[in-house]
């Protein structure tokens, strides 16, 4: 069996995100739930990313 390496976790700004989804776009919403909302979003490199945007009366925050 072949193992890969993982690379090391980034964090990202949250420009970096907000930018990534037009800055929480409808257009970009995939899903929603009772706690948060989804949105599509591409980094500058080109990678696709979700973003979960907690909703702000959250109770898991």
């Amino acid at each position: 069996m072949e193992t890969k390496q993982m690379s090391p976790l980034k964090c990202f700004s949250y420009e970096e995100i907000a930018s990534s989804t037009n800055y929480f776009h409808p257009e970009n919403l995939v899903g929603q739930g009772g706690y948060s909302d989804v949105y599509r979003g591409d980094l500058e490199d080109g990678r696709r990313i979700a973003v979960k945007r907690l909703a702000k009366d959250s109770a898991l925050i």
